[in-house]
């Protein structure tokens, strides 16, 4: 059981070293081990080499031709996680992935809405996330909407309609995803964006998660702003299904050269395979059970 502490961050552009090395060391500050970020304005064939030792990998949607836009996910390599497939756009503005821990399946998502046609678009992207998702769904990102325009912008009022906003809010309790922050903050006021244009602070970065996984929420915060306009989300999940530490077995290669100790070994996998030569699996599957026996949490978020 551990801590998966996850942050989402409009950066307004990270082709500068300098500002790169900032956000990093920003989100490095708030404990991320699960990295959202929108607006990183990285053109898909010139994506710079991120610095930092804790992310080994980041996943990318970028535009093609245009240093705008692009969204991007990074795990800590701390956290077992194995990726298991990814979608993108072609516009750089969702990207998704189906990762698994040792026994369970989830789907994280990272959106960057536009600031005109928000809710169609929004609602097209959550098909989108309907037809690849599996197992509890994170979803994090810049919606360039507030949810509640009564508790989530200073001036009470959103471009969107009511209507469109229902429908919206219908979508995604059809998904069964809720703000995380809202629902520890029911009454609150904080924001994530200040229109300089309009002269009003706004809510529109979110965090949502799956109702499945609202016993594993601990915090969440809405932190300051810094180098962007935007200021970042973040919350702490704790997961069963996750060891406190993490670390890859190796064989100690000096019991090979005892002679009774590798007899032994031959002994038992020659017998293993012989047990199963006629089970069916071919010989990956029943040694991959040989090397890995996993138990089966039957709750993600039990205690």
């Amino acid at each position: 059981m551990r801590d998966i502490n996850i942050a989402s961050y409009n950066v307004r552009g990270m082709n500068s070293p300098n500002k790169r090395h900032y956000v990093l060391d920003t989100l490095r500050k708030l404990g991320a081990s699960i990295i959202f970020l929108q607006e990183t304005h990285f053109k898909r064939q010139k994506i710079p080499k991120l610095p930092t030792r804790q992310f080994a990998t980041w996943h990318h949607s970028c535009h093609p031709t245009s240093a705008s836009k692009g969204v991007a996910i990074a795990i800590a390599n701390t956290l077992p996680l194995q990726v298991l497939h990814q979608y993108s756009d072609d516009e750089g503005r969702m990207l998704f992935l189906r990762v698994q821990t040792y026994t369970t399946k989830f789907t994280l998502a990272n959106l960057y809405a536009p600031n005109q046609g928000q809710v169609q678009w929004l609602l097209n992207a959550l098909d989108k996330l309907k037809l690849f998702a599996e197992g509890p769904i994170i979803l994090g990102g810049d919606l360039n909407i507030t949810l509640d325009p009564v508790l989530d912008t200073s001036s009470n009022k959103s471009s969107s309609s009511h209507k469109a906003l229902a429908k919206l809010r219908s979508k995604l309790a059809d998904f069964s995803l809720i703000d995380s922050w809202r629902l520890q903050n029911p009454t609150a006021r904080d924001y994530t964006y200040f229109s300089a244009v309009h002269n009003t602070h706004q809510h529109l970065d979110y965090l949502l998660i799956h109702k499945s996984l609202l016993s594993c929420l601990r915090t969440t915060g809405i932190s300051i702003t810094t180098v962007s306009d935007h200021t970042p989300v973040h919350l702490s999940l704790t997961i069963s299904d996750l060891p406190n530490k993490f670390w890859r077995w190796r064989l100690n290669e000096l019991i090979l050269e005892n002679s009774k100790a590798s007899s032994d070994i031959n002994k038992q996998l020659a017998y293993f395979f012989d047990l199963n030569k006629d089970s069916g699996p071919s010989y990956p599957i029943p040694y991959d059970f040989l090397d890995r026996q996993e138990k089966r949490p039957t709750d993600l978020c039990s205690t």
